[in-house]
């Protein structure tokens, strides 16, 4: 009984643990798209959404709110949000903005910071680097469509991580980055080898809470306690269970489980 009760045991840890994977694919990965103004984030956005939802002009800091969409990045959603460019800001409005822009950003799992591989990297530039220092990002080098005056290799010396250069305006790149995004995602903390997920909180909550029960269970045998007083813990379980599965624990469940395991062998 001691070996069975840690074999359900590990496999229902197991479980929990693809938590995380299964709110990925349930509520999706947010993704905030951050950049100085005019290196083409709303394009970017427009891009990878396939139609024109963001207003694009080639007047810096067209993008005064938040613009969010999701799209499916091979079965995974991503929650895209378009925010305002992070620069000195002349007026209130703009100022507004980039306090949105950083409220979003605090919030995101994933970030794709827009560079403009036209043109030099500037202190502007040099300054969101930093901002993003510590966080899941992917530098998206655009308007690869112009003459190159930034390479992959001089972002990564500044910005150590993953860069892709692409062009919003006729999406070349645009493959590589969703590939990208992907392979980002999949490094989250997850179980990749499970053949089944959990989606919600408190389906994990319950499977902790049948872990646990069996964990005392399994230490009831050990001490070689009263059958009485391991039934308890294992009640315990098949209630947790149940509020999965949606059955009612009923006794005989109980009464089969003795009657198939000598107790402390």
């Amino acid at each position: 009984m001691e070996r069975r009760l840690t074999e359900i045991t590990g496999k229902l840890q197991s479980l929990s643990a693809t938590y995380h994977e299964g709110k990925l694919y349930r509520l999706g990965v947010k993704t905030t798209i951050v950049g100085k103004p005019n290196v083409g984030k709303s394009s970017l956005l427009n891009a990878l959404l396939g139609e024109d939802r963001a207003l694009v002009t080639p007047m810096p800091g067209t993008t005064r709110d938040v613009i969010q969409e999701t799209i499916s990045v091979r079965g995974i959603p991503l929650v895209l949000q378009d925010t305002a460019g992070l620069h000195a800001g002349s007026d209130e409005i703009e100022k507004l903005g980039m306090d949105l822009t950083r409220a979003r950003l605090a919030e995101a799992e994933l970030v794709l910071f827009v560079i403009d591989g036209s043109r030099d990297i500037d202190e502007r530039d040099r300054a969101i680097m930093a901002e993003l220092a510590g966080r899941k990002i992917i530098a998206v080098i655009n308007k690869d469509d112009l003459p190159p005056a930034v390479s992959r290799e001089q972002v990564r010396q500044l910005f150590p991580g993953t860069a892709v250069s692409v062009s919003a305006r006729n999406g070349s790149g645009l493959a590589r980055l969703k590939e990208l995004i992907h392979h980002t995602v999949l490094m989250f903390p997850h179980d990749s080898s499970a053949d089944s997920i959990i989606t919600s909180a408190r389906q994990r909550d319950a499977l902790d809470r049948t872990a646990g029960a069996l964990s005392a269970a399994h230490q009831a045998v050990r001490s070689s306690r009263a059958p009485e007083l391991i039934a308890v813990d294992l009640h315990a379980a098949l209630q947790a269970l149940g509020e999965i599965t949606g059955e009612t624990t009923a006794e005989d469940i109980l009464e089969r489980i003795f009657a198939s395991f000598c107790i402390g062998k």
